[in-house]
């Protein structure tokens, strides 16, 4: 009951064989008889030696089973993670290249039952086309990995990435080869790629120049368009700093601009920036500045765009010139000009239209012709610009009678254009008129002077003298 190993001896003058040997059947180790005691001595020794032995191999056995039972769990708890595991996995004989054994994930990857893997080659579940590259025979102790095609027993394939390790069981050669589903990872990197492609496509397509500098304003990357503003070959550009294409003082501008895209995190437009190419030609240049950072949200550098903005600003220039060359020639010419919306208000006149008028520039943008003018004249000017809005085409000689702003009246003559805009479409009116008023004064006066003359020479053929 308390399994102590004690030895016990049997000493005895009246023991009778049959009893020892009874005695013996009940777990005695001896018997001795009295009158044989010399026996004693050497019987105890030689029973504490076995009784240790025994205890010795108690204690074996008690670490045996416990090794046994630690295997046991360990073989247990190792083949519920060969089952469960997310990674499918055949063990493979090494020279045969017949599968040996398949765990649950490899089932289902390959859509094939235990029973359909185990004893089949390799090989067979991969693509044939890909299937003779890597022989497991040919791969010696070296772990290899590679990206494979399985093929699913419906006949789809699924990318997998594949790792081949050298294993012993029971003193045997195998591999275990190990495989995760990829498809996804592939998708995304074709994806990327094509939006990759698609993004350096869009780079390189673009007019305006790509630019990605790092935090001193060296270059790390840009696109065709930038090389062509600045004039240089991509070898030459890769690593150049902003110095080096533009002066002192831009350089100086370019540098506060960057720096305020730094502190505020915000992107900024510079224009009107002195390019310097390479052969020293100067161009104009718009720059647009963004802040680049890491993953953890780390300033790394700038990117933007640069615009060639060198024909705009020539031509904007040209326009500025034009438009004041326009403008004083309105302004110093003796006729009236001035434009209107289909509506009739003023929307521009010079200062020979404000003289005519009597009326100060800022009182007449906004304001209807109709003010200038009574409703007679008003029908007659209507009827006109009715026309010039049908037929598109100037009307000249339109004659009316003007109201200016201090009451007194006075005669125009004007000559009608439509305004149109870029697309074509009349959106008001344009025209050029001139006071004559002098010049009806004066007709009216010689009428008046022919009609008395008349007058004289009809009473004198009449014989009547006043």
């Amino acid at each position: 009951e308390t399994n102590i190993d004690i030895p016990l001896i049997i000493v005895s003058g009246t023991i009778g064989e049959e009893m020892a040997l009874e005695c013996m059947r009940s777990g005695a180790h001896d018997y001795i008889m009295k009158n044989k005691l010399s026996r004693l001595c050497p019987a105890i020794g030689r029973e504490l030696e076995e009784a240790e032995v025994r205890n010795k191999q108690k204690q074996a056995e008690s670490q045996r089973e416990a090794a046994l039972e630690a295997l046991r769990e360990s073989e247990t708890k190792l083949q519920t993670i060969f089952e469960k595991v997310g990674t499918g996995i055949f063990i493979i004989d090494t020279d045969t290249q017949i599968i040996t054994e398949a765990n649950q994930a490899a089932i289902e990857m390959t859509g094939l039952s235990k029973e359909r893997i185990i004893g089949q080659i390799c090989n067979l579940l991969v693509c044939p086309a890909l299937a003779g590259k890597c022989p497991v025979k040919d791969l010696g102790q070296s772990v290899h990995q590679s990206e494979r095609k399985l093929l699913h027993a419906d006949g789809h394939q699924i990318d997998i990435l594949k790792t081949v390790y050298p294993i012993t069981i029971n003193g045997r050669n195998c591999y275990l080869e190990s495989f995760i589903d990829i498809s996804d990872r592939k998708k995304a990197e074709e994806t990327l790629r094509q939006g990759e492609e698609k993004y350096r496509t869009i780079l390189e397509s673009i007019e305006d120049g790509y630019y990605e500098v790092d935090l001193a304003g060296n270059f790390t990357f840009f696109n065709d368009s930038m090389c062509r503003i600045l004039g240089y070959p991509p070898e030459e550009m890769m690593g150049m700093n902003n110095k080096q294409y533009t002066d002192k003082d831009y350089a100086k501008r370019l540098y506060e601009l960057f720096t305020e895209v730094y502190r505020t995190g915000e992107p900024a437009k510079g224009s009107d920036w002195q390019i310097i190419r390479k052969d020293g030609t100067k161009r104009i240049g718009e720059v647009f500045v963004s802040l680049q950072k890491d993953s953890s949200g780390n300033p790394i550098g700038f990117s933007g765009t640069v615009r060639d903005a060198t024909e705009r600003k020539q031509s904007e220039e040209a326009l500025r010139q034009s438009e004041e060359r326009y403008r004083t020639i309105l302004d110093e010419m003796a006729d009236a000009y001035f434009e209107v919306n289909v509506a009739g208000n003023y929307t521009f006149v010079n200062d020979a239209c404000c003289r005519h008028l009597g009326y100060p520039r800022e009182e007449l943008i906004g304001t209807s012709f109709r003010d200038q003018m009574s409703k007679e004249e008003l029908d007659k000017v209507y009827k006109a610009f009715g026309k010039i809005y049908m037929t598109g085409k100037p009307e000249r000689g339109i004659f009316y009678k003007l109201l200016r702003k201090d009451g007194t009246t006075g005669f125009a003559e004007m000559t009608g254009f439509p305004l149109r805009n870029q697309q074509g479409e009349v959106i008001g009116f344009r025209g050029v008129g001139r006071d004559i008023t002098k010049r009806k004064q004066m007709e009216e006066s010689l009428r008046r002077g022919e009609e008395k003359y008349r007058t004289i020479l009809e009473s004198i053929q009449e014989g009547y003298f006043e």
